[in-house]
């Protein structure tokens, strides 16, 4: 082993002088433990395919409990086919990264198979509501005065649907009021005919 010393005055670069002397290593040869069971010598670095297993589990987990966008599932998926394609060390993360996805694409559907018929029947229900108020006011603004009106919820809200309606006109008695659809807002037309 060789150890550097400097000596004399370093005020100067040109004072400076280096000093090379050996001396004898006193320590003993320390003994390194084997590996531990498992451990593989030549492991590399991850590589792409490793990466991209990992960012299909990622992205399943996203999907699954973030399921807002079909995004991160339909990545999730391509993530871990492209990291299988490739031959990864890390398949079990690109398999279960895809299962996710899977799921994710499933919950989706599902949520969407709810919440669209829902959505729809609350819309339908809020124009029936607004088909009743519109009737009411455009027979007062006529001086009649309708009570009790009542419509179904419509199954179909476009141009030319119809919908059959019921009231009660004072001094008349129980009124069937057709109406029809102008246009898918709700837009509307009605004829009241006796009971």
């Amino acid at each position: 082993m060789r150890a550097r010393s400097i000596a004399g005055d370093v005020s100067s670069p040109a004072d400076l002088r280096i000093h090379v002397t050996d001396t004898a290593s006193t320590v003993p040869p320390t003994r390194i433990a084997p590996p531990p069971p498992g451990w593989q010598a030549g492991r590399a670095a991850p590589t792409g395919s490793t990466r991209l297993a990992t960012a299909s589990l990622v992205l399943g987990i996203v999907a699954v409990v973030f399921d807002l966008l079909l995004v991160p599932t339909v990545l999730a998926i391509v993530f871990g086919a492209i990291a299988l394609a490739r031959g990864t060390g890390a398949r079990t993360r690109a398999i279960v990264g895809m299962v996710l996805g899977v799921v994710g694409v499933l919950v989706a559907c599902v949520v969407a198979a709810i919440a669209i018929p829902v959505y729809l029947g609350v819309q339908h229900a809020a124009i029936a509501h607004v088909v009743e108020a519109g009737i009411s006011e455009d027979a007062s603004a006529q001086g009649l005065t309708f009570t009790d009106v009542a419509c179904p919820t419509p199954r179909v809200v476009e141009a030319g649907a119809k919908l059959l309606c019921t009231a009660r006109a004072t001094g008349i008695g129980p009124v069937t009021l057709d109406v029809t659809f102008h246009d898918s807002r709700g837009g509307f037309t009605y004829r009241a005919a006796r009971g």
